[in-house]
């Protein structure tokens, strides 16, 4: 199983169930020298088959969403050392490593991105600043990386790497000429020693610096192109030391940055506890009012099974309903990123008789088939599309009034106005 969904698409998908790899609208793009081979013409790519992750053979086995974004860490990659850029603490949790070109639109875009996670997370990321100029696309990245450097003997490198990339259009058509004059102008707007910084621009040493960079990294990502069979461009991002080629967006590094925060909580698959000739009810305390749900152990049995014993580890108590919409609501992801899990997947339960055709069914949430977890949603209103989809394990019988009046909250807010379980206490009869 590889990379299911991503947060930002769970609501997508419940309502609607470089230079260039990509447009320059996406921000997985990137700048390559390296050509990509297009499909023979006529031929359509057939669909995936994506087998279920969870069958009746293994009903239930180990899940971390993390372990499935970030393949282990790769060791040709070069440690972090002195003779790095770096922004954020050494003792981060997660550490961003970016090889990037100034020059590079693509790396321009990924800018302001990977500066908002930092900001958002100043005590837990840091980000390293890797120069792979791509000098036979980008005239002017060799010296636009040499600037840098100069800056960063005053202390400016990433004064004058944030204001290159800001600015990338007004500079990147210009002559070397004239882009070395630009260079002078702009120097004082970041608070540069204007003498001192031309000197440095063409210091030896940093002509050397960035000209053994790049020739380093050519190699490196040529032998990474051999092993991973694929070519690569900029801007090239590993987290803790682990390539990730995905999407590149704010919120879904954020997300990133809490799962690895929370990559300690993974529990073993339950062991059965229920009998499901008994009759369950769970009562969701939240902070506006209690939701009694009705629970289908019969018909669902290893998802009733795996609630109550989440449940009875306090997983759910403090959840937030981190999305509410006027079709449904969602909690139990103790990270609040949309894929977290309890460290464990268990198979579909899909009964053709029990269906999303009215309000207050609970449906168990999942990344692909057989990848249920802990995250459930409850419908406000008939959902026929996600029928067959995804199991339903319970149904409101007492507070849609409760549900209904959960606050719609948006993925970029807070989390801290959210609702909010507060407990959830299970009874059997």
């Amino acid at each position: 199983m590889r990379k299911y969904l991503f947060p930002v698409l769970i609501v997508l998908i419940l309502v609607l169930s470089a230079c260039a790899k990509q447009t320059a609208a996406q921000p997985t793009a990137s700048s390559t020298v390296a050509p990509t081979a297009a499909a023979p013409a006529g031929q359509p790519t057939p669909a995936p088959t994506v087998e279920p992750y969870t069958n009746a053979v293994t009903p239930c086995k180990p899940l971390n969403i993390l372990n499935e974004l970030l393949p282990p860490p790769d060791s040709s990659i070069p440690a972090v050392s002195d003779q790095d850029w770096i922004k954020g603490p050494a003792d981060a949790k997660v550490t961003f490593m970016v090889y990037t070109d100034l020059q590079c639109p693509f790396c321009a875009q990924f800018d302001p991105i990977i500066n908002q996670v930092l900001k958002d997370f100043p005590n837990d990321t840091r980000l390293v600043v890797r120069f792979w100029p791509l000098a036979q696309i980008h005239d002017k990245a060799l010296l636009a990386a040499q600037a840098a450097e100069a800056a960063g003997k005053q202390g400016k490198f990433f004064e004058l790497v944030d204001m290159l990339f800001t600015a990338q259009s007004d500079w990147s058509a210009k002559s070397l000429a004239d882009f070395e004059t630009y260079l002078q102008e702009k120097a004082p707007s970041v608070g540069l020693n204007v003498n001192q910084f031309m000197k440095d621009l063409k210091d030896p040493a940093i002509v050397k610096k960035v000209a053994d960079n790049r020739t380093a990294n050519d190699q490196l990502f040529q032998a990474l192109g051999t092993k991973y069979n694929s070519g690569f461009g900029t801007p090239t991002l590993f987290i803790n030391g682990s390539l990730y080629s995905d999407q590149r967006t704010a919120a879904i590094l954020s997300s990133i940055v809490n799962l690895i925060k929370n990559k300690g909580v993974d529990l073993p698959c339950p062991a059965t506890s229920i009998d499901p000739t008994k009759s369950y009810t769970a009562t969701l305390t939240t902070n506006k009012g209690d939701i009694v749900i009705n629970l289908f152990a019969k018909d669902a049995p290893v998802a009733v099974n795996s609630f109550i014993s989440l449940v009875d580890q306090k997983w759910y108590d403090n959840n937030a309903f981190f999305v509410a919409r006027d079709q449904f609501v969602i909690s139990g992801d103790k990270t609040n990123t949309g894929i977290g899990s309890p460290g464990y997947a268990y198979l579909d339960e899909v009964n053709p008789n029990l269906k999303f055709d009215k309000e207050g069914m609970v449906g168990m949430y999942n990344f692909g088939p057989g990848t249920n977890g802990s995250q459930f949603f409850i419908t406000k209103a008939a959902m026929d599309s996600l029928t067959g989809h995804y199991t339903v394990f319970g149904q409101v019988t007492q507070g849609m009034d409760v549900v209904k009046a959960l606050a719609l909250h948006e993925p970029d807010q807070s989390l801290d106005s959210a609702d909010k379980i507060i407990s959830v206490t299970v009874t059997a009869k």
